[in-house]
């Protein structure tokens, strides 16, 4: 009896989870979308053309608290062991009470800040570097590259580390060797896979002589990347949702079973 309610409410939580996760992802699709056409549909000129730096400014920091508070509730619906967990989980399980839980709580929640900030800090510069290498302007446009650095951070770092931590041999395991668990890893490929490749194609346009006022770096990189975001998270949505639907039905054909 104790092995079959624990095989239940593992079962119970797993789609607890499967739901929270699909609920999170249309969440950020509906606000990256409307977001997206908010700043990319032309209006004279879309406001991502003419204002890049002060449009991409407070769309990162508005997503990327969106992100984090989606990476709490999904901590929320899915606690892991592992005292790495993106963060926002709390620490060992245990419950503290008075004085000591609200110590606890500064001190957890201060070195999260301290160590995830300076994470996404350096995965700003490595962004910034890579594009560096990839042509980007070395002394010219420093600002304009700096803020794609930190729209890619937003857009791949941020949910990684959220959702998976940093766990290098985590990490390893997913990005490398490509051995994901369903569910919360592989939507999270297709959202950094596509977040890259989008801003990769949308660097092809840029030495081209249509002198379109969209070339101008790092515009269409932008656009490439922002877009490919939108496709990675419909991607992820749709990959739930189907996962979400198989457990019901596995779950409906246990219980015909059970009753015969």
């Amino acid at each position: 009896m104790a092995a079959s309610s624990l095989s239940m409410s593992s079962e119970r939580m797993s789609r607890k989870y499967v739901k929270s996760l699909f609920y999170v992802l249309i969440v950020f699709s509906l606000f990256h979308l409307v977001s997206v056409l908010i700043v990319l549909v032309p209006n004279g000129d879309s406001l991502l053309i003419l204002y890049p730096l002060s449009t991409l400014k407070p769309w990162c920091i508005l997503y990327g608290v969106l992100q984090c508070v989606g990476s709490w509730h999904l901590s929320r619906s899915h606690p892991r062991d592992d005292a790495d967990c993106g963060g926002l989980s709390s620490s060992g399980g245990k419950s503290l009470k008075g004085p000591h839980a609200i110590l606890h709580f500064i001190t957890s929640t201060i070195k999260t800040a301290l160590k995830y900030g300076l994470l996404l800090c350096l995965s700003s510069i490595l962004f910034h570097t890579v594009a560096v290498l990839y042509g980007a302007p070395l002394t010219e446009s420093v600002q304009e590259t700096a803020i794609f650095a930190v729209l890619l951070t937003t857009l791949v770092a941020l949910p990684t580390f959220f959702m998976i931590g940093t766990d290098g041999e985590q990490l390893n395991r997913i990005f490398k060797t490509r051995k994901l668990q369903a569910g919360i890893e592989t939507g999270l490929v297709y959202i950094v896979v596509a977040s890259l490749l989008g801003a990769w194609l949308g660097a092809f346009p840029i030495p081209l002589d249509w002198d379109r006022p969209w070339q101008k770096w790092p515009i269409s990189c932008c656009i490439g990347a922002l877009i490919g975001h939108a496709v990675g998270l419909g991607a992820a949505v749709v990959h739930c949702g189907r996962m979400l639907s198989t457990e019901v039905v596995d779950t409906a054909s246990d219980r015909k079973s059970k009753n015969f």
